[in-house]
C-alpha cells in the first residue's frame, strides 16, 4: 500500500496538510482583523510620524500591507481566490471588511478589500491590480499614506494587466481594456468601454446591435446597486447620497471630513486633506452629483469652497460668462491668462466682503493729459491679487509737467512708491505735436536724473478720438517717444497695445470725452490699471530664474521612444514654444529638461533634428529618465544652487504636472491644455518672468552656470581645498555703489535667502531713497573660468562709534570661496577710515539665513539681546591669501 511508498505517500498528504495550515492561518487572522476592526479602519490620509514620534495607526496601516504580501507569497493563495469561502477568507485575511458581489471573478490582486466595492458579476481579469490608496514621501523624507474607496459596478469589467487607482468609480456593464491604467478618482459611466494609459472614452456599448437578450438587468439601464450594506453610511459613494445636498456637505464627504469643518470661507491651505488628491475627490464627487466633467486644469484649480461653487454654476449654465477658471482666483500667477474683464470681475467678487488689507501699501502717483481715475479699481483689486496693496493719488489734471518738474509735487515726495505719467497725441496742440512731447521728455529726464524716483511712463497710443485724425507725423512721435523713453530707462507702459488690442472704435468714448474728459472706455482704463498693477507686481516680486520643459508634446509633438527621432514634428505652435524660450534664455532665464524618455533619444533630437531651435547646450541642466519629475526637479535645483520656488515648469501632460505640484510645492506648474499652438502665448502672457534681463548680471546667468560647471570639475580633480582654492586666482573688488548698480542691489536684496542678514525686501526705490544716510557697497569676484559678476551688496550707515550693518547680502553662487571673508575684510576698513571702532550687525532670523549668523559667530562676532552681533573692527578676518581683493578708496 501507500504507506509502505513514504515519497508517493507524501507526494498525495502534503497539499492536503498545506490546504488544511493554510485554512486554519486565514481562519485565525480573519479573527485577528475582526477584532481589530472594532477599533480602528485605514485612515483616509496618515503620516509616518506625528509629534516626532511613529503614528500607531500608520504602523498598523502598514502592517495590512505587509500581511498582504506575504500572503500572496504563499503557493496557491491566487488560485484560491476563485474558490468558494476561500475567496472571502483570504480578502478578510488583511482587511477588516470586505464587499464582494454575488458570481464576481477576481483574477488580480485587491490591496485594500476594505476600501473596495466590488458589485455582481464583476469579472476582474488576471494580473490587475486594484490599490485604493498611494504613499508619497513629505519634503522631510516622511511617509504621508493616502486612501479612497474604489467602486466597481454590477457586471463591469476589468482587463488584464489593469491598474486601478484610489477613488475610480467604474459604472455598471463597463469594459476596460486591458493593459489599461486608471488614474486616482476618475469617474467612468455606465456602458462605456474605456482603455490606454491613462484610460480615456473609446466607445459606448450597443447592446441592441449585439445581443438580442436586451431584457437583461446586466445589460439594461436599470439601477443596480453597487453599495453593500457592510459600508457605514460616511463611506458610501456621493452618488448614493442626496443630490440636493450643500456644496460643503459634498466637499466635506468627499474630504472624509466632519462636515462642520466645511464652510464657504474654508480653502484648501485651511484642510490638511484638500490636496490635490482630495481636489481629484471632489472633482469626482461633482461628477456623481451632478453629472459635471472636469479638464485637469479645472480641477488641480478646486482651491476654496467659493471656486467649487462658481464652478458647479458655470458647468450648470447658471452663470454668465463672467464665471471663469477657479484656477486663478487663489493661484494669481495664472491670472494674466485669462480675459481682463472676467478675471477683474472675479477678483471683485472675491474682495468684496474681504477684510481690509493690512501692511505697507505701494504709493501710486499717477499724472495724465486726460481723466485717468477709473483705472483705480483694477489697479487695486490687481494688486491686493498679487500681494501688493497700492495706494493710489492722482495729480492735478493735465499737469504732467508740474508734477515732473516741481520739487514739491507728489512725484519727487514718492520716493519708495510708484510714480506713473500717462500722455496720448490727442492732447497735445494740433500741428505743435513734436514740441509739446519733447516738452514732456525733456521734464521725464530732469525727474529721472534730479530724484532718482521710480518712473513708469505709457508709451503714446493711437489717436482715438472722433474729432481728430491721425497722421504720418503722429506716427513719427508716437516712435520719436518710445524710443527717447528706451534711452531715458524709464520703464514703458504698453498703452498702444491695449488699444490695439481692444480696437480703436471700442476704445473710444465720445460722449464722455466731450463731457468730462475721459476718452476711453471701460476696458481701457480696466487694463492700464492692470498694466500699471504689473509694474507694481515687478518691484514686489523677484522673477523666476528655471523654466523646466517636457520634451514629448510639449517641445515637439510625438514621442520620440515611439516614433523615433525621425517621426517627431516640430512646427506651428512647438516652433513658437523654442522661440520664446530661447528668448527668455537670452535674457538670462536657465533652460532645463525633465523628460521621462531614454536620454540618448532626447540628445539626439537636440543634437542634429533640422527643425529644433533648442539646441543641448541651449540647457542649463537635463533630467532623462524615468523617475518622477518631481524628485528630478530637486536635483536640479540643487545642482543649479536654486530654491525650487525659482522653477517654473511646462508639461502637457496633467499625470506629471499633478505629482509635481503635490511633491513640489514651491514649483510653479503651468497649466496647459490639449492644443499646443497656445503653449508660446501662454508663456508669454505669463508675468513670471518680469524684471528678468534688467542686469548685466542677468543676461549672463547662462555664461555663470557654464563657468560654474567648469569650477565643479576643477574642484573634483583638486588634491585639497586650498590647492582648488589657490587654482582658482579670485579677485574681489569692492566698491562703493553708482546709480546703474542700484538695479543688481535691488534683486540681491529680493531674491538671496541664505546669506542675507537682515531679511529686509525693499522695493528699487526704497533703496534709492536709502542715500546719502545710508552707504551702499557692491562687491564683484572674477577667476581664471570668468566673472561672478555682481554678487554682494552691503547697506550701512553711522551710529555712535559703530558701524550698522543694516543689510548685508551675498549670492549663494560665491559662497565657500573666501569670498564672505573678504567682503567683511573689506567693510572693517571701511569702517576703521571713517573713525568707527566696531562693526554692529543686526541678523533677523528667517527660514533659510542661519548660515549667516553662523558666519558672524565664527568670526568674532558677539550676539547679545535682539540678534544684534558686534566685533572690534581691529578683530575682523584678515582677507584671505588665496585671493587678490582691491577696495575702492
Amino acid at each position: 500500500g501507500w504507506f509502505g511508498k513514504p515519497a508517493l505517500f507524501w507526494v498525495v498528504v502534503s497539499p492536503l496538510l498545506y490546504l488544511i495550515w493554510l485554512t486554519l492561518l486565514l481562519v485565525f487572522y480573519n479573527f485577528e482583523t475582526t477584532v481589530l476592526g472594532w477599533f480602528w479602519q485605514k485612515p483616509r490620509r496618515n503620516q509616518q510620524k506625528e509629534y516626532g514620534k511613529f503614528n500607531a495607526s500608520f504602523v498598523v496601516c502598514m502592517i495590512t500591507y505587509n500581511r498582504y504580501f506575504s500572503l500572496y507569497s504563499l503557493p496557491f493563495v491566487k488560485h484560491l481566490l476563485h474558490a468558494p469561502v476561500f475567496g472571502h477568507l483570504i480578502l478578510r485575511s488583511y482587511a477588516i471588511k470586505c464587499a464582494v458581489g454575488k458570481e464576481s471573478f477576481i483574477g488580480g490582486s485587491v490591496w485594500d478589500p476594505d476600501l473596495t466595492i466590488i458589485g455582481d458579476g464583476v469579472i476582474l481579469g488576471g494580473d490587475s491590480r486594484i490599490v485604493a490608496h498611494s504613499l508619497v514621501r513629505d519634503g522631510e523624507g516622511l511617509l504621508i499614506y493616502q486612501s479612497a474607496p474604489i467602486e466597481f459596478g454590477d457586471h463591469c469589467v476589468i482587463g488584464g494587466d489593469t491598474r486601478v487607482e484610489m477613488g475610480a468609480r467604474i459604472g455598471a456593464r463597463s469594459v476596460v481594456q486591458p493593459r489599461s491604467h486608471i488614474q486616482p478618482f476618475t469617474v467612468i459611466p455606465p456602458d462605456e468601454v474605456w482603455g490606454g494609459d491613462p484610460a480615456v472614452f473609446q466607445a459606448k456599448r450597443n447592446y441592441a446591435k449585439t445581443d438580442p437578450d436586451t431584457t437583461s438587468p446586466a445589460l439594461t439601464n436599470k439601477p443596480v446597486k453597487t453599495v453593500k450594506e457592510s459600508f457605514s453610511p460616511d463611506e458610501r459613494p456621493l452618488g448614493a447620497l442626496d443630490p440636493n445636498v450643500e456644496i460643503c456637505s459634498l466637499i466635506a464627504l468627499a474630504l472624509s471630513v466632519p462636515p462642520e469643518t466645511i464652510t464657504r470661507k474654508t480653502v484648501n491651505t485651511d484642510c490638511e486633506l484638500w490636496d490635490s488628491m482630495g481636489k481629484m475627490a471632489i472633482a469626482a464627487a461633482l461628477h456623481d452629483r451632478l453629472k459635471i466633467n472636469l479638464e485637469p486644469e479645472e480641477i488641480f484649480g478646486l482651491d476654496s469652497v467659493v471656486i467649487v461653487e462658481a464652478m458647479v454654476l458655470k458647468k450648470t449654465g447658471q452663470v454668465s460668462n463672467q464665471a471663469t477658471t477657479a484656477s486663478s482666483e487663489f493661484n494669481p500667477n495664472f491670472l494674466p491668462l485669462l480675459d481682463p474683464v472676467e478675471a477683474t470681475t472675479m477678483l471683485a467678487a472675491k474682495y468684496q466682503n474681504a477684510p481690509a488689507e493690512t501692511g505697507q501699501k505701494t504709493k501710486v502717483v499717477v499724472a495724465a493729459t486726460f481723466v485717468a481715475q477709473p483705472l483705480v479699481s483694477a489697479l487695486q483689486l490687481w494688486g491686493r491679487a498679487f500681494g501688493c496693496p497700492v495706494e493710489v493719488e492722482f495729480y492735478d489734471f493735465n499737469q504732467v509737467p508740474q508734477a515732473l518738474l516741481s520739487r514739491a509735487s507728489a512725484f519727487w515726495k514718492n520716493r519708495e512708491g510708484l510714480n506713473v505719467v500717462l500722455a496720448r497725441p490727442e492732447d497735445f496742440a494740433e500741428g505743435k505735436e513734436m514740441a509739446a512731447a519733447e516738452a514732456l521728455l525733456t521734464a521725464m529726464k530732469a525727474f529721472v536724473e534730479g530724484s532718482g524716483n521710480a518712473l513708469l511712463a505709457g508709451d503714446l497710443p493711437m489717436v482715438v478720438s472722433a474729432s481728430r485724425q491721425g497722421s504720418a507725423a503722429i506716427e513719427s512721435l508716437r516712435v520719436l517717444w518710445r524710443d527717447r523713453l528706451q534711452a531715458l530707462g524709464v520703464q514703458a507702459l504698453n498703452f498702444s497695445e491695449i488699444i490695439e488690442a481692444i480696437g480703436k472704435v471700442a476704445a473710444r468714448d465720445s460722449q464722455m470725452e466731450i463731457e468730462a474728459s475721459t476718452p476711453y472706455t471701460a476696458p481701457v482704463y480696466q487694463r492700464l490699471g492692470i498694466g500699471i498693477a504689473r509694474a507694481v507686481r515687478q518691484t514686489r516680486t523677484p522673477a523666476k530664474k528655471v523654466l523646466a520643459l517636457d520634451c514629448d508634446n510639449t517641445l515637439w509633438r510625438g514621442v520620440v521612444g515611439e516614433d523615433g527621432p525621425e517621426g517627431i514634428e516640430i512646427k506651428g505652435g512647438f516652433k513658437a514654444l523654442q522661440m520664446e524660450a530661447r528668448a527668455l534664455k537670452e535674457r538670462g532665464i536657465l533652460l532645463v529638461i525633465t523628460s521621462k524618455n531614454a536620454e540618448a533619444d532626447v540628445w539626439q533630437v537636440l543634437d542634429s533634428h533640422p527643425d529644433m531651435l533648442l539646441r543641448r547646450a541651449d540647457f542649463a541642466g537635463a533630467r532623462i529618465n524615468w523617475k518622477p519629475k518631481s524628485e528630478n526637479l530637486r536635483e536640479l535645483a540643487k545642482e543649479l544652487n536654486l530654491g525650487l520656488d525659482s522653477f517654473v515648469l511646462m508639461d502637457d501632460s496633467p499625470a506629471e504636472r499633478l505629482e509635481v505640484e503635490a511633491n513640489c510645492p514651491g514649483v510653479t506648474v503651468v497649466p496647459l491644455g490639449k492644443d499646443a499652438s497656445t503653449y508660446a502665448e501662454i508663456l508669454r502672457k505669463l508675468w513670471l518672468f518680469d524684471g528678468a534681463g534688467t542686469t548685466g548680471e542677468d543676461a549672463k546667468r547662462n555664461e555663470f552656470t557654464a563657468q560654474e560647471n567648469e569650477r565643479k570639475k576643477s574642484e573634483e580633480s583638486a588634491v585639497s581645498l586650498e590647492s582648488y582654492l589657490a587654482s582658482l586666482e579670485l579677485k574681489v573688488e569692492i566698491r562703493k555703489a553708482r546709480e546703474e548698480d542700484l538695479v543688481r542691489v535691488h534683486q540681491l536684496v529680493q531674491k538671496t535667502n541664505q546669506f542675507n542678514l537682515s531679511l529686509k525686501r525693499r522695493s528699487l526705490p526704497e533703496i534709492k531713497a536709502l542715500q546719502p544716510e545710508h552707504d551702499i557697497w557692491v562687491l564683484s569676484a572674477s577667476d581664471r573660468f570668468g566673472s561672478y559678476g555682481m554678487v554682494g551688496g552691503c547697506i550701512s550707515r553711522r551710529e555712535d562709534d559703530a558701524l550698522v550693518l543694516d543689510s548685508l547680502l551675498l549670492s549663494c553662487r560665491a559662497l565657500g570661496r573666501g569670498v564672505e571673508e573678504a567682503f567683511l575684510h573689506g567693510l572693517a576698513k571701511k569702517a576703521s577710515a571713517i573713525g568707527a571702532k566696531r562693526l554692529r550687525a543686526h541678523y533677523v532670523k528667517g527660514p533659510r539665513n542661519q548660515p549667516i549668523e553662523s558666519f558672524l559667530i565664527k568670526h568674532g562676532f558677539n550676539g547679545s539681546n535682539g540678534g544684534t552681533h558686534e566685533v572690534e573692527v581691529t578683530r575682523a578676518p584678515a582677507a584671505p591669501g588665496h585671493l587678490k581683493l582691491e577696495i575702492e578708496v
